[in-house]
């Protein structure tokens, strides 16, 4: 597993050359046809979420403000809409995503008797802002509204010593759109989606806790 800051460094280049393409186009494009980028398409895509979970409020409150996070392979089914605005090489995207799988982040402490959270069943809507460099490759920003199912286990896999909800978020995310030929794409991504503290209850005292996901996607789409 690659280390936390070398995956920080990455997204940094990313964002820079994000910016950096953006910048340039906008002093050399004219305008391109949005043809590509308008209209419906859906998503099949490879999600890595690293999950974060820092106790707020513990049972032993000599835990409190201890963080863990690990690192699960998701698959994402998303439906997007394209519309064309009023500004030269600019396309509103609005769509909906559906994440299949578990992330899992464990405790590892000697008073946490095998504690872990599991969230699953990730449905987000968003919309995502997007500039065209030129008829097939764009660059984009995402503002999302997510909402998951979040269940934590206080001993093992005990039923009575555990606690679920729904819980929501908002993310915020950037990426880039390619289109290899002119039906099909692909698609990269690298979004925050912050879901604030949450608190649960089971057999022990209230428990608390912020989550926080990071999410790195690759897609292949189809435009129809």
């Amino acid at each position: 597993m690659l280390p936390y800051s070398f995956k920080l460094r990455n997204l940094f280049k990313l964002i820079l050359v994000v910016i950096f393409l953006f910048t340039f186009s906008a002093t050399v494009n004219a305008q391109v046809s949005v043809k590509n980028f308008t209209g419906p398409s859906i998503e099949i895509g490879m999600q890595s979420t690293k999950t974060k979970l820092t106790l707020v409020q513990n049972y032993d409150s000599s835990q409190d403000g201890l963080s863990q996070n690990n690192t699960n392979y998701l698959k994402k089914l998303s439906a997007q809409y394209g519309f064309e605005t009023s500004i030269n090489n600019i396309v509103m995207g609005v769509g909906a995503s559906y994440a299949r799988g578990n992330s899992k982040v464990y405790f590892d402490c000697n008073s946490c008797y095998d504690e872990f959270a599991k969230l699953k069943n990730a449905i987000t809507v968003y919309i995502e802002p997007t500039y065209l460099l030129n008829e097939s490759t764009a660059v984009f920003g995402k503002l999302s509204y997510n909402n998951v199912d979040s269940k934590v286990y206080f001993y093992g896999d005990d039923p009575e010593a555990a606690d679920s909800k729904r819980i929501s978020g908002k993310g915020l995310g950037v990426g880039v759109t390619h289109f290899v030929t002119k039906d099909f794409f692909l698609k990269a991504e690298i979004e925050t989606v912050q879901y604030g503290t949450n608190t649960y209850d089971t057999s022990y005292d209230p428990y608390a806790a912020k989550t926080k996901q990071t999410n790195s996607t690759i897609s292949l789409g189809v435009k129809f």
